[in-house]
């Protein structure tokens, strides 16, 4: 599974390929498989999100470890697009953008997220996206 290689691993042309492609062709939102609300297609949909953000963040990493910084940052923004809800694309985003010069728009994006996430949960980021944001404000 190229998305479940290991982050430090350079990937190959083919291979980015590949999972662009296998990006391209997913759907965001669980009405995509909304069969009555059955739970195997709830199980099915969150599988699919798992496989979708573990592919951005490999390929996010990829061009992180590549020097591409600004192809791993759309990356890891489009990731969000479809997936507003996932806190590990966020957290990239963040560590990413703060590596890169560019800490003010990390703050914000946090602030953004943990505003969602009460919003749509009534839940405070996890602990290690405060851990995120404490050395984002260390500096």
């Amino acid at each position: 599974n190229l998305a479940d290689a290991h982050s430090d691993a350079a990937l190959d042309e083919e291979s980015i390929g590949y999972l662009n492609e296998a990006l391209g062709l997913y759907r965001t939102g669980h009405n995509v498989l909304d069969f009555d609300d059955n739970q195997w297609s709830l199980i099915l949909y969150e599988r699919l999100k798992s496989m979708f953000v573990r592919a951005i963040i490999r390929l996010g990493s990829h061009f992180e470890n590549m020097g591409k910084n600004e192809e791993a940052i759309e990356y890891y923004k489009k990731g969000i697009e479809r997936e507003p809800l996932s806190e590990k694309l966020y957290q990239s985003l963040m560590v990413c953008l703060h590596r890169h010069g560019h800490t003010g728009e990390a703050l914000t994006l946090y602030r953004r997220m943990t505003k969602l996430f009460s919003v749509e949960f009534g839940i405070e980021p996890s602990a290690r996206t405060k851990q995120i944001y404490e050395s984002l404000t260390a500096d």
